[in-house]
């Protein structure tokens, strides 16, 4: 089923073919100060599932990882991580469709998140990285 997505503006549209591989929270370095929160929104699609179908993008790399925007707005839309991967800004996907299985990178996070999902110090296993977890404990009870 193909999704489609937009900036805020309308300029830029895109189209999403098929199931995302994953969807999380990202407190990498990298996110934070592209994103300019505590954390990112992510959902990775194959490479091939992600068409640009209207509009412009331009560019850029904050820190280490080339993100790509709406030329006319400046809204984020993509990330390039590799592996024949696209990430996707998961908060321009239609409400209801970010489920996020796991935070990566909580290592370096800000603040812990406390929530039933896993909370990899860096990555998961399946992704190439060690598969360890943060123990973050509700610190208000």
């Amino acid at each position: 089923m193909a999704v489609s997505i937009t900036c805020n503006c309308g300029a830029v549209e895109i189209t999403l073919d098929g199931e995302p591989l994953d969807q999380f929270f990202c407190h990498c370095s990298d996110c934070r100060a592209s994103s300019g929160g505590a954390y990112s929104l992510a959902a990775v699609y194959p490479e091939d599932s992600v068409h640009l179908k209207r509009g412009a993008l331009a560019g850029s790399i904050i820190r280490t990882m080339p993100r790509h925007h709406c030329a006319a707005c400046g809204t984020q839309m993509t990330a390039e991580p590799g592996a024949g991967m696209i990430g996707i800004k998961a908060d321009r996907l239609p409400p209801g469709s970010f489920r996020p299985a796991f935070h990566i990178h909580c290592a370096s996070a800000v603040l812990p998140v406390i929530d039933a999902l896993p909370h990899f110090a860096d990555m998961p296993a399946q992704w190439g990285g060690s598969g360890k977890e943060v123990d973050w404990k509700d610190t208000a009870s």
